[in-house]
């Protein structure tokens, strides 16, 4: 190899070796935004089907803080590791808690009254490495319709184990 293969060899190779290290954080931060996007949109599908199925979008009724109750307790434990759910108001109506939601409450960022129009969602490193993702859900009548007023508003955690992280 003559002096100038060897010189546009190493340009090539300094080239691609720069941009691998671009694109590497780059792609990994975008897979990580993608997981969290799917995480985020199956608990609201699966919160919402629990919801509907204790009656629990109808949350000022007589038996609103028992249907509220009921479908907290069934969707902790499963998706979600702590689960609040509010009237329209902002007043806790019930919450549930798993035994890895309550060694990790007390580190999370208290937030105010419930106030929101639309679901979003906050991935937060804690303490030793833990990531929890919280999700917001305004609820409606139906979750098609986002015209229909607010009936109340549903809060989940979800601690995520090693291997999500990972």
């Amino acid at each position: 190899m003559n002096s100038f293969q060897k010189r546009t060899a190493l340009r090539i190779a300094a080239a691609s070796l720069f941009l691998a290290c671009l694109a590497s954080p780059i792609a990994w931060y975008v897979a990580r935004e993608s997981a969290e996007q799917a995480i985020v949109s199956l608990a609201i599908e699966e919160s919402g089907r629990m919801l509907h199925r204790y009656d629990a979008f109808n949350l000022d009724g007589p038996e609103a803080v028992a249907h509220a109750q009921a479908a907290a307790q069934t969707i902790s434990g499963g998706m979600f590791d702590i689960v609040e759910i509010y009237d329209s108001q902002g007043k806790k109506l019930a919450g549930a808690t798993t035994t890895e939601g309550k060694s990790v409450e007390s580190l999370l960022p208290h937030h105010g009254k419930p106030n929101y129009p639309e679901a979003f969602y906050r991935g937060t490193k804690l303490d030793k490495g833990v990531w929890a993702l919280r999700v917001f859900v305004p609820l409606r009548a139906t979750t098609t319709d986002l015209t229909l007023p607010i009936t109340g508003y549903f809060e989940g955690v979800r601690v995520m184990p090693q291997w999500q992280q990972d």
